[in-house]
């Protein structure tokens, strides 16, 4: 900017100089704030999770890029968040961690714009050691891995199901032949076959037990 300073100021130097000095010191400050600005909305257009600052009253003061990949096109500066998700497990959450003032993590569904799976880990902010301000909310979409998880449970269950099957057949002759023949060697060998088919039911049924076990993200 131009400066007030002039050499024949006379008494109004110092004023003058020190004007200059605090229109410096503005203009420094205000160039770095444009810095920070612009540093910051780079950062929000390169997550690509979905990132939400929500004060304590539920309105959205900041958004990521990334959101409208999860809630659409739609304006979210100024709006509380509840306009935009209609989700009582997201707000279940966020009522959790402003009573805990820890952060949480959850599991669910969204059913707007289209269907999605995600986890939300929702954080809380503090302008002080005791002044909840806010919360930090991000979504992170697991949609392809549930539909793998989909697949991999369904190939489990064919796969246990097929096998069943053929294992019940053998186990049933084995013991079919172990009560007729009187053979110690033959008897022998249909229980060395019955041993083996059991063996096998037991590794389907632990597959079976396994199938809806674990989470698909860590928490």
């Amino acid at each position: 900017g131009k400066k007030l300073f002039r050499p024949d100021a006379g008494e109004f130097s110092d004023i003058c100089a020190s004007l200059n000095a605090m229109s410096q010191e503005l203009k420094t400050v205000i160039e770095e704030h444009e810095q920070e600005r612009k540093r910051l909305n780079e950062i929000l257009r390169s997550i690509p999770d979905a990132l939400l600052i929500i004060d304590n009253k539920g309105v959205v003061l900041l958004s990521s890029a990334a959101t409208r990949n999860f809630f659409g096109d739609v304006p979210l500066m100024g709006r509380p968040f509840i306009q935009v998700l209609r989700n009582s497990e997201f707000f279940t959450l966020l009522d959790e961690v402003r009573a805990t003032r820890t952060a949480g993590v959850s599991e669910f569904k969204l059913e707007y714009p289209s269907e999605r799976y995600c986890v939300v880990r929702i954080s809380p902010l503090f302008q002080s050691k005791d002044d909840l301000t806010g919360f930090v909310a991000i979504f992170h979409d697991i949609t392809e891995l549930k539909k793998v998880e989909q697949v991999r449970k369904d190939f489990v269950a064919n796969a246990s199901h097929e096998l069943r099957t053929p294992l019940n057949t053998i186990l049933g002759y084995a013991e079919h032949l172990n009560e007729r023949t009187r053979d110690d060697e033959l008897r022998g060998s249909v229980e060395a076959i019955a041993t083996g088919a059991h063996a096998l039911k037991m590794v389907v049924d632990d597959m079976l037990t396994n199938l809806t076990s674990g989470a698909i993200v860590p928490r």
